[in-house]
């Protein structure tokens, strides 16, 4: 078997796991079953696509894409026996589902390939706990008034932040009539509660979700049996319809060396901290594209002033990948703060800034 097959297979296995971990059991179930399909099924085309991955399965995440191309044919009803096997139904049991799922794939074979070509498109809403953490840690060192700009906005959801409700057991931030809250488990001190006025949004991505086309395919990211957080995705989704979040079609690094042009051109600079920020996109750049973006946001730090700092704000996984860490670098001066650590969905987080 080679090895390419071997590591998209060991990349099931390991999903599996991490799903358990964070709280699905239906994935961590489903993607085991799909291990051993898949391992045992290598000569048709979606084996054979397998086995011809040419990047790094598991920093492609290629079960999870694989996964989203069976939930989005859930969530279209494009399957109906696909549907007897995914929640709330979860009729099939035993050897019928794994002939059904079987059965499912085959169907489909042409659909999940074509799939499984683009990255995930999570867009996870639960970040926005995080990220607003961030935010107020620069609004209480520069003021409330903030230029934000994403780098992988997808939908833009995350964008949204500050219109949204957090509440743990010992404060809370936002509009409690907002459509999306969040509960999470929360340690640590409280980040610096204050209020926020985000002056200008700007973002990019890849492949911008259209809201108006795509929302079942950004929805079949979500897990199935996590019934909050998908709910939580489709109030953020219907603010994001019913507002103007400009999302342009850009590779990040070219992204943000345009907005160093933009700055450089304007006779008269704004007067307010520039946040740059992103969550959990780092791992689908490689080498050259990790370089040009370091490059050019050097070139966007060489802009800040006292009066007008440049901030690179970053919710990515840690060291050993086990949880995220949110991150600031703040010019001028370059200085760089850990503030918190988190669940990759925002699930929990442990505050350590003082």
């Amino acid at each position: 078997m080679p090895d390419s097959f071997l590591a998209v297979c060991e990349n099931f296995r390991s999903q599996s796991d991490v799903c358990r971990q964070m709280g699905s059991p239906f994935y961590a179930e489903l993607l085991r079953e799909l291990a051993d399909l898949i391992a045992n099924n290598r000569d048709n085309l979606v084996g054979n696509t397998l086995a011809a991955w040419h990047g790094i399965a598991k920093q492609d995440a290629v079960a999870l894409r694989f996964v989203a191309a069976l939930h989005y044919l859930v969530i279209t009803e494009a399957d109906s026996e696909l549907q007897a096997i995914y929640p709330p139904q979860q009729s099939l049991i035993g050897k019928s589902r794994a002939d059904a799922l079987q059965r499912s794939i085959s169907r489909h074979q042409d659909f999940i390939i074509d799939y499984i070509k683009s990255p995930p498109q999570t867009n996870e809403v639960g970040r926005s706990v995080v990220l607003l953490g961030g935010f107020l840690e620069v609004a209480k060192r520069f003021g409330p008034e903030l230029d934000i700009f994403e780098i992988g906005a997808s939908a833009g959801l995350n964008m949204a932040f500050d219109q949204y409700f957090y509440q743990t057991e010992s404060w809370q931030w936002g509009d409690p009539a907002s459509d999306v809250s969040f509960k999470p488990n929360w340690s640590g001190n409280a980040p610096p509660l204050g209020p926020l006025k985000i002056q200008r949004r700007s973002a990019c991505d890849l492949s911008p979700i259209d809201l108006a086309s795509q929302k079942d395919r950004l929805l079949s990211y979500l897990w199935p049996d996590q019934v909050d957080r998908i709910q939580r995705t489709i109030g953020a989704l219907n603010y994001a319809a019913n507002r103007s979040l400009n999302i342009e079609r850009s590779e990040a690094s070219q992204w943000l060396l345009k907005q160093w042009r933009l700055e450089s051109s304007r006779e008269h600079t704004r007067q307010r901290p520039k946040v740059f920020f992103h969550s959990i996109i780092w791992q689908y750049f490689n080498a050259e594209q990790k370089a040009d973006f370091h490059a050019n946001m050097n070139k966007l730090a060489s802009q800040a002033s006292d009066s007008s700092p440049v901030i690179w704000m970053r919710l990515e996984p840690a060291a050993e990948k086990q949880h995220a860490e949110l991150t600031i670098t703040v010019w001028p001066g370059k200085s760089e703060h850990h503030l918190a650590d988190s669940g990759f969905h925002g699930e929990w987080v442990r505050w350590v800034s003082r």
